[in-house]
């Protein structure tokens, strides 16, 4: 299990040891459905003229490989063929389905209470899933915890991504801060 912020920018190599890019989050089919369908990165400058791709005038291009592509993930993410054998394999890049796009956007209630921000997304690179997203919790709503429910909660808490109702400019929730309160005091080793 990873966090998708510590993947940001690692390698993505083909198996002939030549770099493809680098990681720039990963891509999932809908909310609700929290599965791992790609890895989006950004090319390499030499990678799109030998994988017929338009390079943007002032950056790599950002692209998706599918999961069946990757081999497996460890210091860098290594392909299962060679760099040149994804020519026609590379897929368009779709910004709103990248989940490292909602770090950092505010959380929200039920009740339509602030709770806090996303900190970070975890995921699991063996069986292509994000089973929980962690959020920096705001302060009424820590001492609410620590007070009610939690009382060796820390700041940042882990809740599992099926609690994710909506993704819009804000991250709501299907749960409200109480029921939320519930989920981490039967589940204290989730707490970060």
């Amino acid at each position: 299990m990873n966090r998708i912020s510590t993947m940001e920018d690692l390698e993505v190599v083909g198996t002939d040891g030549n770099l493809l890019g680098w990681v720039k989050g990963f891509t999932f089919p809908s909310v609700g459905e929290w599965r791992v369908t790609g890895v989006s990165l950004k090319m390499e400058k030499q990678s799109h003229e030998e994988l017929g791709v338009k390079k943007p005038f002032l950056s790599g291009a950002l692209v998706d490989v599918s999961v069946e592509d990757v081999k497996i993930v460890s210091d860098n993410v290594l392909l299962k063929m060679p760099q040149r054998s994804m020519k026609g394999r590379l897929k368009a890049h779709h910004e709103g389905r990248n989940i490292a796009n909602i770090l950092n956007r505010n959380v929200i209630d039920s009740n339509g209470k602030d709770i806090g921000v996303i900190a970070d997304v975890m995921v699991d690179t063996d069986g292509w899933k994000f089973p929980s997203v962690l959020i920096k919790l705001n302060k009424d709503v820590l001492e609410f915890l620590r007070m009610d429910k939690c009382p060796d909660c820390e700041r940042n808490v882990l809740l599992p991504m099926g609690k994710v109702k909506s993704i819009g400019d804000n991250v709501m929730l299907a749960i409200d801060k109480e029921t939320m309160g519930n989920l981490v005091q039967k589940a204290p080793v989730k707490t970060m």
